[in-house]
């Protein structure tokens, strides 16, 4: 009897001690935070997944977004916690009418201007359909993301009003991810004048990765931002059509920088708070 006793009393002990283990497991699988940086041709889309929350930063183009819903799909999210556009070009706002319709989506997060372009107007009808008032950012903005912080800058010295019917790349958003350690710069398109004001601004922080701005294509501030940054890994969104400039890959080679193309395949770049690692 007593031998009875002692046995299930071992057993359950170790039911309950692989059941500890796989909590934690689980725990820690659950605190990292991922990235995913989409390959859509010459275009942005990036997820980003910590703690059942979803970040998305730009939607590609119209043909992407069942791409990115299904991404969004396979990795678990039930939800958009944040989206948001750095500027209506279509290559970044394409896909979003058809994401937010197939998704909810809780935050929206938009530059202050407006274009006169089928994308945008139908970002704005996809928004009022599902009843969501996006959000102009007009000033620095920072949201609790997970464990992790979420900034966001607009632009300022030359910030648009009303409908802007020129090259928008001047007026992306900037944002960053910082996690414990890890700390991440998404650049939209933003070129030199953009690139100019964010970094005079800027505290010269250092950045583990940077989204190089505007697919690779050169521009003279982009030495500066490297400066400032000093990145560890570049991704850069191209195709094989629209590769980055050879300046550009030049100058990140020069400069010690691993780069990473989404030409060559989805990017995922995953920290704990500590380390990064990026793979493709």
């Amino acid at each position: 009897m007593l031998k009875r006793i002692f046995t299930a009393a071992i057993s359950s002990l170790l039911v309950s001690a692989v059941l500890i283990m796989s909590s934690c497991s689980g725990s820690s699988a659950n605190e990292n935070l991922t990235v995913r940086f989409l390959k859509v041709g010459k275009a942005d889309s990036i997820i980003i997944r910590h703690k059942d929350k979803t970040l998305v930063i730009d939607t590609g183009e119209e043909d992407d977004s069942e791409e990115i819903l299904n991404t969004l799909k396979n990795t678990g999210a039930k939800k958009i916690d944040a989206l948001i556009i750095t500027h209506f070009d279509k290559d970044h706002v394409g896909g979003a009418a058809e994401v937010i319709s197939g998704i909810a989506v809780e935050r929206v997060l938009l530059p202050d201007y407006t274009k006169d372009s089928d994308e945008f107007r139908a970002l704005m009808a996809a928004l009022a359909a599902k009843d969501v008032t996006p959000e102009l950012i007009v000033s620095p903005e920072n949201f609790d993301f997970g464990d992790a912080r979420v900034y966001v800058w607009p632009p300022e010295s030359y910030a648009a009003a009303g409908t802007w019917d020129g090259a928008d790349n001047e007026l992306s958003l900037i944002a960053s991810v910082e996690h414990g350690d890890v700390k991440m710069l998404f650049t939209g398109d933003a070129t030199d004048e953009r690139l100019a004001e964010w970094l005079e601004g800027s505290s010269s922080e250092k950045y583990d990765l940077v989204k190089i701005p505007h697919h690779g294509v050169y521009c003279e501030k982009l030495e500066a931002l490297l400066q400032s940054t000093a990145p560890e890994d570049a991704v850069i969104c191209d195709s094989d059509k629209n590769p980055a400039d050879e300046k550009t890959l030049a100058l990140l080679g020069d400069m010690g920088v691993k780069i990473y193309e989404t030409k060559d395949g989805d990017i995922t770049a995953t920290g704990d708070g500590h380390t990064l690692i990026v793979s493709q």
